[in-house]
């Protein structure tokens, strides 16, 4: 369900798009909200927390992943198109948090096998949006992932090495690697309330890495 009045679009050929505007990628099974009640303002939170980062930044597009019957309903129960900006592309998508699976054994046509633990229906196609949105956008292109899945470490690195700035909001206990090709990471805790990134978290990365110079 898209919110904005704007077509949705792969493609952001402005200047300012691609140097300051950022692309928000919401996995909201993986870094939920406190209560309902935050949907109204999670919004200007997570644009107040990359302002802080360079004021430059701004949100172009919004996605989020999840399974909306977890929270009271679909996304119209949970967020109100006024929650946005109408130049912002707001995009839901309501996903189960996994595949069905049949139970019964005996069922010669129950053919679909249970699935493993973290075989996540918005953990792919999260990867997949971001991969048809890299295709369309050569760097500079910034990208944000909000998710405290550590099966996003590679994507991260690859893009980061691509020359995309990523960022990432985790929850506190994430995996370290998750964050560490990230070029800013926030707390998702700290985010939800407008926070600064501590540092960027790229920095680590950069420096402990660096070749000593010959003598």
């Amino acid at each position: 369900m898209e919110l904005s009045h704007r077509v949705y679009s792969t493609k952001f050929d402005g200047p300012s798009q691609k140097d300051y505007g950022v692309r928000v990628y919401w996995d909201l099974n993986r870094a939920r909200l406190l209560d309902r009640g935050q949907a109204r303002t999670i919004f200007d939170k997570i644009s107040s927390s990359l302002r802080k980062a360079d004021p430059q930044f701004r949100i172009c597009m919004l996605t989020i992943y999840g399974d909306f019957s977890l929270h009271g309903g679909d996304a119209r129960n949970l967020f109100r198109t006024t929650d946005f900006p109408p130049e912002v592309i707001v995009v839901f998508k309501h996903l189960p948090e996994r595949d069905a699976f049949c139970t019964d054994e005996e069922e010669k046509e129950c053919y679909k096998e249970k699935p493993k633990v973290k075989d996540y229906l918005p953990h792919h196609v999260l990867k997949q949006d971001i991969n048809i949105h890299t295709l369309a956008n050569k760097p500079p292109f910034n990208i944000m992932i909000i998710t405290s899945d550590p099966d996003f470490t590679h994507l991260i690195r690859k893009l980061h090495t691509q020359g995309y700035v990523m960022m990432l909001a985790c929850h506190r206990d994430a995996e370290a690697c998750l964050g560490k090709y990230a070029y800013y990471k926030w707390d998702w805790e700290s985010m939800m309330d407008g926070g600064e990134p501590p540092v960027p978290a790229a920095t680590h990365y950069l420096v402990d890495t660096k070749k000593p110079k010959r003598k």
